[in-house]
C-alpha cells in the first residue's frame, strides 16, 4: 500500500508556521495598544490614533524606506 504523501514540502510547512506565529504576535500586538495616542514631530502634531494603527505605519514605513534603499543599491551593481 502506497504511503500518503504530503502537499508541502518541509520548507513550505516552516514558512507556514513561522507566519502563522507572526500573525499571532501580531495580534497580540495590536490587541495590548489599542489606547489612542498623539506623537509629536518636531512642530507638527499628529491626530490622535490608536497606538496599535501608529506602530503598523512606522512598520510600512520602514518596510517601504528598506524596499527603496535595497532596489537602488541592487540597481546600482
Amino acid at each position: 500500500m502506497p504511503e500518503a504523501t504530503s502537499r508541502f514540502s518541509t520548507a513550505t510547512k516552516v514558512k507556514i508556521a513561522v507566519a502563522a506565529v507572526l500573525l499571532a504576535l501580531g495580534i497580540v500586538l495590536i490587541m495590548q495598544n489599542l489606547d489612542r495616542v498623539e506623537t509629536q514631530i518636531f512642530f507638527w502634531t499628529t491626530p490622535a490614533m490608536p497606538r496599535a494603527l501608529l506602530l503598523t505605519l512606522m512598520l510600512l514605513i520602514g518596510f517601504v524606506a528598506g524596499s527603496i534603499s535595497t532596489w537602488s543599491y541592487l540597481r546600482r551593481r
